[in-house]
């Protein structure tokens, strides 16, 4: 879509007041929007309507970026086109977080210290990428420096129940990993990262 001088109200109001009776669970945000005011129009004032958002470019200041990701979003997906920032990890209120954007493994451990002394409180499972140079056998000793874990059986398979509307299996077997736990006593496992993904995954337990 691209609208040169149209802004965002007058195209989008009257879908959603069209299909109001309807639910319309996916935003995605395309580098085929050009025009830059309606992007952030989109992302302000109309994603919070929606149960998944996904995004591959932001021309939003912090602030005002974080007022969109602070919604209770499904599942939020943030390409790696966008260098998310710690604080607007910390401020996310989302079920599902997929960062495409290569997270450092000092910000990881940053994220899960705050984690376990109760931010994200609506988190069930966040996904993240490590700079491709990042060497997987310093991910303990980087990500958990000063956080208490306990080393699950690699044998050991649970199974995470996924929200239905994502592209993925509703249900994912986790094998192993490391056990976390937050000052409320609500268990996660991280997963180890694994070639040639480079990626880790927090799961939230109920």
């Amino acid at each position: 879509m691209n609208y040169p001088s149209v802004n965002a109200t007058m195209i989008i109001q009257p879908i959603v007041e069209q299909f109001k009776n309807f639910s319309i669970r996916k935003l995605f945000l395309s580098f085929s929007i050009k025009n830059i005011e309606f992007h952030k129009q989109m992302l302000e004032l109309y994603s919070h309507q929606f149960e998944e958002v996904y995004i591959i470019q932001n021309f939003l200041e912090p602030k005002r970026f974080q007022s969109v990701i602070v919604s209770n979003f499904t599942f939020i997906k943030i390409w790696e086109y966008i260098p998310l920032k710690i604080n607007d990890l910390l401020a996310s209120n989302s079920s599902t977080i997929c960062m495409g954007y290569q997270v450092p493994p000092k910000d990881i451990c940053t994220f899960l210290k705050h984690w376990i002394h109760g931010s994200n409180e609506q988190l069930k499972q966040l996904i993240m990428m490590f700079p491709l140079s990042f060497n997987k056998n310093d991910f303990i000793p980087i990500a958990l420096n000063g956080i208490k874990y306990q080393l699950a059986p690699v044998e050991r398979k649970l199974v995470f129940i996924q929200d239905t509307y994502k592209w993925y299996d509703k249900e994912v077997e986790v094998e192993g990993g490391l056990d976390i736990q937050r000052i409320d006593g609500t268990n996660a496992t991280i997963t180890l990262p694994e070639e040639p993904a480079w990626s880790t995954i927090l799961y939230v337990w109920d």
